[in-house]
């Protein structure tokens, strides 16, 4: 039997009266699923998976279309009346399906179209189900409908384009939400995503306020200069120091080929820095009367200008070359993509830098001037009039954890001398404050659930850094490890005490990162070999890391059975599920060694240790999001995930209500964990970096 595809009714450019009788022949009604598309002039530039860069993307829209039944679209331009006519469907649609609703849902907006009803995303269904893969409606497509390619036609043929793009939205929507409601997961997937997703919009559109002044202030010689010129002054310091180290004849140059920019009279600094140069000439342009060069009248040469420019410590090319000529190797980029020849691409990325710089601390240089580079470049937001900073958030990671883009505000310097000036720069309105809620040691908790281990949750919740720190110190002076076998007050009063001990002796703080190195990356699957490439200031060698890995498996061996477990059932059954239903998929846990004739771990082998944990907690975070939102005082407080906590603006007479709240809702025991209760640490201040911390009534 020949293959045939779905035949489509397609309505295509018709007068309004003509559609609405073409709607009301198939049956419309606002109780059926609407998948709604819109065309602006840059539809056929866009990658739905990255960044909407405003730069490259206008709110201008030309094009709209619906379909509300499989195998049937519409399409018309976006004027009058049909602008009216969308405005009144989506006020009416009880539900909207969207691709990409983090592009159409804004730009609809802005046109007084806004969808009054519940927003399904399929891009996020199709993750849902498949985290892994791409989520291009083209890539989804395949999966799920017989529609030809289309994507194409979108220059060539407009109209048909954007009704195949709502046809195909349409079908995947049903199929996928077919598929989740046999697995179980569809009622997981609405709230996790679609109403996380509208509490999210609301929180992108508050934004938060920042601190114009203390970013932007210039240097002046009564003040000290706010954070971006400090952190560019500190770049121009780095780049004075690099700069001499350089050979002249690395440096990169540029060229005027002809003396004709100085035979005239120009601004002395034009011409600093360019130096004449002899150069053979080509003798290309001959006069006919002499036979001899226009350019160099037979002298063979010509005058050519030369200008030395800055050694670039951000270009690799040039950082490869320096490392060249000090004779050092250049290493390859892990998980790069091969060339012709099965090569790995050379690398100059910061392992490689601090490799180097074990001999030439120029290098180290080198890389303190990219991590200020690069903090200039994340955190150069730019406010509206009002001082506010907007983020559009996502659901991008494969683990489901939340990510924003333009700009991304949820990764703040956490642990580094910059990260007190960044959080002091989020500021709250007069009469409020910011409230952090954190939910402490959350994944390392988790750890201990997954371990099946009630002693590896009492060493998390009680400190397990300090705990593991007391062994090691026990182990290299003498003494005795904390006993994890203490009653909860005293376990918690012995970790209190050893950090203190710790605090107070500066040489133990690179052995006490190390620790804390070993806890989380043991935990994910980070071999030593591993830890040592990652991580090589505080595992200077592999065997330092060897022995760390296994005093720390030692102390909870049920950690090392865990992980193999673990392995086992992911590579078994190629998936994992996490507790709230959150599915990945793993096909490369172990490969064959043809050489050796045995399994070895794979790719996906760290992956899958580290998704329970990370999906775990990001599914707590939103559960803890939604309860938070149903309480109509608290939910327009909501500003800001960063990490594991949730960043409320919050007025100062409703702060004991707020932080009373979050401390019931964030430290509630959680069904799907089988009772267990994560600690929360509640701070508040007048901006992110000068808190005090909020303590429960003691009847609590």
């Amino acid at each position: 039997m020949a293959f045939e595809r779905t035949p489509v009714n397609y309505c295509l450019d018709r007068p309004l009266p003509e559609m609405e009788a073409w709607m009301k022949e198939l049956g419309y009604s606002p109780d059926m699923p609407l998948a709604v598309d819109i065309e602006t002039p840059e539809t056929d530039k866009i990658n739905e998976e990255e960044s909407d860069d405003p730069e490259k993307t206008s709110y201008t829209i030309i094009r709209c279309g619906f379909s509300f039944r499989g195998g049937s679209a519409a399409s018309y331009p976006w004027t009058e009346p049909y602008v009216s006519f969308t405005r009144n469907l989506l006020h009416a649609a009880h539900s909207v399906v969207l691709h990409n609703s983090n592009f159409d849902t804004p730009r609809l907006i802005r046109a007084g179209c806004k969808p009054l009803g519940k927003i399904y995303d399929t891009m996020w269904m199709f993750h849902f189900l498949q985290s892994d893969l791409p989520k291009s409606l083209e890539f989804v497509a395949p999966f799920y409908t017989d529609v030809a390619p289309w994507k194409h036609l979108s220059q060539a043929d407009p109209a048909f384009y954007n009704a195949t793009d709502n046809d195909v939205t349409l079908r995947c929507y049903e199929a996928m939400r077919g598929w989740l409601e046999r697995q179980g997961r569809w009622e997981r997937f609405t709230r996790h995503c679609s109403d996380a997703a509208e509490i999210l919009g609301e929180m992108s559109t508050a934004g938060v306020l920042v601190d114009v002044a203390a970013r932007n202030r210039p240097r002046t010689p009564t003040q000290e200069p706010g954070l971006m010129p400090a952190l560019q002054e500190a770049v121009d310091s780095l780049d004075a120091q690099i700069q001499p180290k350089i050979p002249i004849e690395l440096l990169p140059t540029d060229w005027l080929k002809t003396d004709r920019a100085f035979t005239r009279e120009k601004d002395p600094q034009d011409r600093a820095g360019w130096e004449p140069v002899q150069v053979p000439c080509e003798c290309k342009r001959m006069r006919k009367s002499t036979g001899r060069c226009i350019l160099c009248d037979g002298s063979g040469t010509v005058t050519h200008y030369r200008k030395y420019l800055p050694f670039n410590w951000n270009a690799t090319e040039q950082v490869q070359a320096y490392a060249r000529h000090l004779g050092l190797k250049i290493p390859k980029k892990r998980g790069g993509e091969r060339d012709e020849h099965g090569e790995l691409p050379d690398t100059a990325d910061a392992k490689a830098l601090r490799m180097w710089g074990r001999k030439h601390p120029v290098f180290l240089t080198m890389l303190k001037a990219r991590q200020h580079k690069k903090l200039i470049t994340s955190y150069d937001w730019i406010p509206d009039q009002n001082g506010r900073v907007r983020g559009t958030f996502t659901f991008t990671p494969s683990t489901w954890r939340k990510a924003m883009k333009d700009y991304n505000l949820m990764v703040i310097p956490k642990r580094n001398e910059l990260a007190a000036a960044f959080k002091r720069t989020i500021i709250a309105p007069p009469g409020y404050v910011l409230i952090e809620a954190d939910s402490a040691a959350i994944e390392a908790v988790l750890v201990g659930y997954c371990a099946n281990s009630p002693r590896y949750i009492r060493a998390a919740k009680a400190g397990i850094h300090d705990i593991f720190m007391s062994h090691v110190r026990a182990y290299r002076e003498g003494g005795r490890g904390i006993d994890i076998s203490l009653a909860d007050k005293d376990l918690y009063e012995a970790c209190r005490a050893a950090k203190k001990e710790d605090a107070s002796r500066p040489l133990l703080e690179q052995i006490r990162d190390a620790c804390k190195r070993c806890i989380h990356g043991t935990n994910y699957g980070l071999s030593p070999f591993g830890m040592h490439d990652e991580y090589p200031d505080e595992f200077p060698t592999q065997k330092v890391a060897t022995e760390l890995q296994e005093m720390y498996l030692n102390l909870f061996p049920e950690i090392k059975t865990w992980m193999r477990t673990t392995r086992e059932l992911a590579d078994r059954q190629t998936y994992l599920d996490n507790h709230y239903q959150y599915r990945h998929y793993f096909y490369a846990v172990t490969k064959w060694n043809s050489k050796y004739q045995r399994f070895d771990l794979g790719t996906d082998a760290k992956r899958c240790i580290a998704f329970l944990p990370q999906s775990d907690a990001s599914a707590i975070q939103t559960e803890d999001l939604l309860t938070l939102a149903s309480d109509p005082v608290i939910r327009p407080m909501l500003r800001l995930i960063i990490h594991d906590s949730h960043v409320l603006e919050c007025p100062l007479d409703k702060l004991d209500y707020t932080c009373q709240v979050l401390h019931n809702t964030m430290s509630r025991p959680r069904p799907e964990l089988g009772g267990l209760s994560i600690g929360v640490e509640i701070k508040f201040g007048s901006n992110l970096q000068d808190t005090q911390l909020w303590q429960p009534p003691l009847d609590n």
